[in-house]
């Protein structure tokens, strides 16, 4: 992993195309050698967007959607309509997405060390172990580097949003030892009345260039952060409740906050051993706990909205999470000549991956709230169900141990053709534990165990007729060994771990000397083994769903003429439910899928004369409709978000200014739940301005 980042250091700061990545095959590789669709968000992309919510990266990605959480924080995606379950930065997995069996407790992620934010599309369980079958969101870390360079950027903006962000490299040793640094601190109000947030994040790391053949790099994180929950608006009878105020806040403010403190480090040891051969040794670990309360907007003994008073039902969760996550990865890189003009790069790599949660929630009813008048109580709980205490603990461990073996070949004849083949080898052992101690709770406690293997197989080809076309096509499966941990058959077994499989054709084009790269692909897969409800017995779960993904995205970016940059994406998704236990929803549209996504953002700088390094620009990100759950009981309606930017460069300075939302629409995200939607920022407005040394 650490020479992708040096690469992309090494390119021009005003790209928008990264020729280079290595999300696809964990080796260092052409975006046009391979076999995959993968694409990157680049710095310049970051900086021109005024981007801080990783969320908003993806919406220059095709097939790719921002979704919902029920606290409103953190980072959730759904990839050719599949949602991604855990963070990976660097490569690892690091923390759980909000949602599913296991909840989140690592903080947002900022994006003051980030280099770039690469998507690779399609079942991604031979890189990274289980996972669903869309893909992941990969995020790259800026690691320090053999050069001086320092900046500092304040930003200032609606809603007393103040940022102040730092970044330094600093070669201490030339050629030998370098130092970096990375942080900001980030204070804002929201559109949404009572909504705070704070967020304080610094990122230190080294790089020891040990001899000429062997080299240690290091990089570290820790944030701190401190917002309010967002219990997001309420959804009936296929619709958002009508009337209620945008920017209603349905929480409490001295309950629903949360504080997370996240440490992360990874440490790499790399050594060439001659021209053929290079061993890396990589450790990664993460820490990080979280406080704090949430609302849900949920009813347990009737509607949601009461049809007299117009109260709307709240239930409450008051949470102590913590996750740790522990990897040790072992990689051997080989190469060698077949033949004249035939090259083989073999990838053989073991990994040891840990992961625990410890999740207490404190659950209960909650006091009702008039969305049109609102009167706040403050925390008053009440029994989630009658004959309940008011309030009771739910107390969920889990750990889970994967070991995992993985082999890439990549065969390269000449430069026309490319074949890569491949397999990882997984073993996965965990145990998911859940417990109710309060007196009075009927809830049952349950251990359940898994001990399981999988191999995930993978194979793709790129023939390149000309220098600058590539058409591939390549085969991948991959194992969500974690997904029914929780779920026993009604004879006492485990059930099979889900698992996809797809197919994908494409062709890429890199033209004006690698400035602009444009990228189609067609593509379908197929998940099996979805858990379903046991027809002859409710109570258990059975082996007996399907869902299929497929469709057509085109991505393009890059610099079409000096100083004219664009990027443009648009995706088809047909994404259904195939099979289920009693036909239960087949034929539904996944949830938070759209059939037709897209966006065009483009920038213009003035290349001469007295107006040289004034730019402007902006894009728009449209979605179609989408279904708000699996028995897709209503739609969210579809979107155009209009973003517009100026700016002014010289030299070592820049000062610019974004629009976001230019004309204050109401947007909606799904989070799976049928009666609480998520609401996207109002018109935003930004100010920066940016000094390097």
């Amino acid at each position: 992993m650490p020479e992708i980042v040096v690469t992309a250091e090494a390119e021009p700061k005003t790209n928008y195309v990264a020729p280079v990545s290595s999300s696809a095959s964990r080796l260092p590789e052409k975006v046009m050698e391979s076999s995959r669709s993968v694409q990157t968000v680049t710095q310049q992309v970051i900086q021109d967007r005024a981007i801080i919510d990783p969320q908003e990266a993806v919406q220059n990605v095709s097939g790719v959607q921002r979704s919902g959480s029920f606290t409103g924080t953190g980072e959730t995606y759904r990839l050719r309509g599949f949602s991604q379950q855990s963070y990976i930065k660097d490569g690892f997995r690091a923390g759980t997405v909000p949602g599913g069996i296991v909840f989140n407790a690592v903080a947002p992620t900022d994006v003051a060390n980030l280099q770039q934010i690469e998507v690779l599309k399609g079942p991604a369980s031979i890189l990274f172990g289980r996972g669903e079958p869309g893909g992941v969101v990969n995020y790259i870390t800026r690691s320090a580097a053999f050069e001086d360079a320092y900046s500092i950027q304040q930003m200032v903006g609606s809603f007393d949003f103040y940022r102040t962000q730092l970044n330094a490299n600093w070669e201490a040793v030339p050629d030998k030892f370098a130092l970096r640094f990375d942080g900001a601190f980030e204070t804002g109000d929201s559109y949404i009345d009572y909504v705070q947030s704070e967020r304080t994040m610094v990122a230190p790391a080294f790089a020891w260039k040990i001899s000429e053949d062997t080299q240690l790099q290091f990089r570290a994180e820790y944030t701190h952060d401190d917002r309010s929950t967002i219990p997001g608006m309420p959804y009936q009878n296929g619709s958002v409740v009508k009337g209620i105020p945008y920017d209603r806040y349905l929480g409490e403010t001295d309950f629903t906050r949360n504080v997370t403190d996240t440490y992360r480090a990874l440490l790499t040891l790399e050594h060439r051993w001659n021209e053929h051969h290079k061993t890396t040794l990589s450790m990664h670990g993460l820490t990080s706990t979280s406080e704090g309360g949430y609302f849900i907007l949920f009813n347990f003994t009737g509607p949601l909205q009461d049809p007299v008073t117009g109260d709307i039902a709240r239930s409450a969760s008051a949470t102590d999470f913590s996750e740790h996550y522990f990897t040790t990865r072992l990689d051997h890189v080989i190469t060698w000549d077949l033949y004249p003009d035939v090259k083989n790069e073999l990838l053989l790599s073991a990994e040891f991956d840990f992961q625990n949660n410890d999740n207490t929630r404190y659950l209960s009813g909650h006091t009702s709230l008039n969305p049109y008048n609102p009167v706040y109580t403050g925390y008053q709980p009440l029994p989630l169900l009658p004959g309940l205490p008011n309030r009771f603990s739910e107390v969920t461990q889990t750990d889970a141990k994967a070991y995992s073996f993985l082999l890439m070949d990549k065969i390269s004849f000449g430069e026309s053709l490319f074949l890569n083949l491949g397999a990882r080898l997984e073993w996965f052992d965990g145990t998911h534990e859940v417990t109710y101690a309060d007196p009075g709770v009927p809830f049952a406690d349950s251990l359940a165990e898994l001990d399981q293997g999988s191999l995930n197989p993978f194979a793709g080809l790129v023939f390149k007729p000309l220098p600058q076309l590539a058409v591939y096509g390549s085969y991948s499966e991959s194992t969500y060994s974690f997904k029914n941990i929780a779920l026993r058959t009604s004879s006492g077994e485990s059930l099979d771990p889900e698992r996809g499989r797809q197919f994908e054709l494409g062709a890429k084009t890199e033209l004006l000397d690698g400035r602009f790269i444009a990228s189609a692909a067609f593509f379908q897969i197929n998940k099996t083994d979805v858990a379903g409800t046991d027809p002859s017995n409710p109570l258990f779960s059975i082996n007996a769903g399907e869902e299929r993904s497929r469709g057509f995205e085109l991505d393009l970016a890059g610099e079409l003429a000096p100083g004219w940059r664009l990027l443009m994406n648009y995706a088809y998704l047909d994404s259904h439910i195939t099979e289920a236990p009693n036909g239960a929803n087949v034929g539904n549209r996944r949830p938070g899928v759209p059939e037709h996504s897209g966006s065009i953002f483009t920038t213009y700088e003035i290349q001469t004369g007295k107006l040289k390094g004034l730019g402007f620009g902006g894009g728009v990100y449209m979605s179609d409709r989408v279904a708000v759950d699996t028995a897709n009981t209503g739609n969210l309606a579809g979107f155009a978000q209009t973003d517009a930017l100026v700016f002014y460069r010289r030299n070592n300075w820049q000062v610019q200014l974004n629009v976001k939302n230019l004309f204050d629409n109401e947007v909606f995200y799904a989070t799976d739940n049928a009666t609480m939607v998520q609401a996207g920022n109002a018109r935003t407005f930004i100010a920066s301005v940016k000094f390097e040394f």
